[in-house]
């Protein structure tokens, strides 16, 4: 069960799960969060949501 979030962004929203997951006990999150599968950090902020979703359409 998660809890969503509005943002600004009519598009978006934010999930926040209101529960712990069971696979946590084995794979727990640190301090710093998951791990993405790519690293966007070569890119400006300005342009983080258009490769995502053209990554997304690649697929």
């Amino acid at each position: 069960m998660s809890e969503e979030t509005k943002l600004p962004f009519s598009e978006f929203y934010l999930v926040i799960p209101d529960t712990k997951a069971s696979w946590t006990d084995n794979n727990p999150i640190n301090g710093k969060g998951f791990q993405p599968e790519k690293n966007l950090g070569h890119l400006p902020y300005s342009q983080w949501v258009s490769y995502v979703a053209e990554d997304l359409n690649s697929q």
